[in-house]
């Protein structure tokens, strides 16, 4: 047997060993290991433990190991590999709609990532799907007043003597805004306007 099928069953062993409803972190260790030896099986266990596992995705204590904190590690080692991520699409529902992904700082780096570089349609799914995820334990209005805040803050020129908001991230941004219920939908659209 070669050493890395070895490796890839010795780490499978010791996740099998662990009960992830006590020590998710042993789940998010593996993960990670497998990560690092080789990605197409990595992401068919990932796929397996959020389907076999799919409970403890809205357990606050178990979901970030199994979801946002695995999200993170991919996105730090491989941006491309985390992009390309979105074509699997369990996995992207899984990580958007059933975890705590959107709140972890990756997930909001990522959904940063995607409205700087305009990429509103990945932006969007993104978006209907917070707004349906009871996980998160913030509002839709609260959380997307956060993206925001860090969107204007790297979007805007700086050195200009009137920053700008370029057209099509405004209006995009404008109908987000227009979905919220909360105090934040007034506050948001008024910045906007005035980054105009």
């Amino acid at each position: 047997m070669e050493s890395k099928t070895m490796k890839y069953f010795d780490i499978l062993f010791e996740m099998c060993k662990s009960d992830f409803e006590r020590r998710p972190e042993a789940v998010e260790t593996g993960l990670k290991k497998l990560m690092d030896l080789d990605h197409s099986q990595f992401l068919e266990v990932w796929e397996y433990i959020c389907t076999r596992y799919d409970g403890l995705l809205t357990n606050p204590y178990c979901s970030p190991a199994m979801t946002a904190n695995v999200f993170a590690a991919l996105a730090k080692k491989s941006e491309v590999r985390a992009a390309k991520l979105s074509e699997n699409a369990f996995l992207f529902r899984t990580l958007w709609t059933g975890s705590s992904t959107p709140v972890s700082e990756a997930g909001r780096e990522w959904v940063l990532k995607l409205l700087l570089t305009q990429k509103f349609d990945r932006a969007e799914e993104i978006f209907k799907a917070v707004m349906k995820n009871g996980v998160m334990g913030v509002t839709f209005g609260g959380y997307f007043k956060q993206i925001f805040e860090a969107y204007a803050d790297r979007a805007v020129d700086k050195t200009a003597a009137v920053p700008k908001l370029k057209r099509p991230a405004a209006k995009y941004l404008l109908s987000v805004a227009e979905r919220i219920k909360g105090p934040e939908k007034a506050l948001i659209t008024q910045r906007i306007n005035e980054l105009l």
